[in-house]
């Protein structure tokens, strides 16, 4: 008997599989289905756990004594079509020995006496202005060009010594054009810290500054629609007042004839410290990514969604053909 489990209109998901179940969800039900069984009975008990999310609109099945590889296989071509687009990394930047970059191969360019070492690229903050220690880069990132449509993500891990007024970790935009993506350290000699992008109103000092010589985790996402939240070791720090999401400009608007790590096109205080670790991805990690990444640290990259799920996928098929 070959028996077919439909699904309601809606779209169908599949969640958890293991050496006894598969957990299904079609429309406003999660369905089990006993792998054990040689035909799968009527009787169908529900379940209440969320899944990844399949484009299929059934879920068929063709259960002689085991599971039939065939529908391993159509799950797998139906789970990565139905995927949403994530982020990917684009550049990555370790200083494990130079400026290599290791993902977009878009050398980094040291400025004044910045230079690598001991892992990190470090900074001594001096002197004021564009020709403070900072690195530049071997081509454009273009970030609005880039980036666009997708949504972008920095990252950094990051050890700030004391950097002066208005030092920033990074700026990309057109500097005193006034069109820029900027994380200020300090916001003048106020101790306090701030973001600013481009059209984005409500700008405010989202509070005093990470502490000093101690290494610090950033994330900072921006939407192609110019929607702006920021994340501080791990947590979601307010960016405008009044609101933790800020709304500027829409990405693709932003301009490139200004792109430095540490260094203002202004006449303000470079960056006195180092850089671990800085990366840029093509969209938006969410929150949850980033709390992981946070976590991983500096030497992991959280897995992109499409490739985790085909390994999961993969390694379920391998299970299956080994038990048949």
């Amino acid at each position: 008997m070959r028996p077919t489990i439909a699904g309601e209109e809606s779209d169908c998901h599949a969640d958890v599989v293991d050496s006894t179940f598969l957990w299904g969800f079609c429309g406003i039900s999660e369905k089990k289905f006993d792998l054990s069984s040689p035909v799968i009975k009527n009787e169908i008990s529900f379940y209440t756990k969320g899944g990844i999310r399949l484009t299929s609109k059934q879920l068929k099945a063709d259960f002689p004594n085991t599971m039939n590889r065939k529908f391993i296989c159509s799950a797998i071509i139906c789970a990565t079509a139905g995927v949403a687009s994530a982020a990917t990394l684009a550049n990555r930047w370790s200083f494990t020995d130079d400026t290599a970059d290791s993902v977009g191969g878009n050398t980094g360019v040291l400025v004044g006496d910045a230079s690598v070492s001991g892992g990190q690229l470090v900074l001594d903050g001096a002197p004021n202005g564009p020709g403070a220690d900072s690195m530049g880069f071997t081509t454009p990132l273009d970030i609005g060009g880039t980036h666009g449509a997708n949504g972008v993500t920095i990252e950094s891990w990051y050890t700030d010594t004391g950097s002066g007024s208005w030092s920033k970790l990074f700026s990309f935009g057109n500097g005193t054009g006034g069109r820029n993506i900027i994380f200020n350290l300090q916001q003048g000699g106020s101790g306090q810290g701030r973001v600013q992008y481009q059209g984005m109103g409500g700008e405010f000092n989202f509070g005093a500054r990470p502490s000093l010589s101690e290494e610090h985790y950033l994330a900072l996402t921006i939407s192609p629609e110019g929607l702006v939240n920021l994340y501080i070791d791990g947590a979601q720090i307010p960016v405008v007042n009044g609101a933790t999401t800020g709304d500027g400009n829409d990405l693709s608007t932003l301009p490139s004839s200004w792109e430095r790590i540490g260094a203002s096109n202004w006449g303000d205080a470079g960056m006195s410290g180092s850089v671990n670790e800085f990366r840029i991805w093509d969209g938006e990690l969410s929150a949850g990514e980033v709390s992981q990444s946070f976590a991983l640290g500096p030497d992991s990259v959280v897995p992109e969604p499409a490739s985790s799920l085909l390994l999961g996928l993969g390694s379920l098929f391998l299970f299956f053909r080994r038990r048949s």
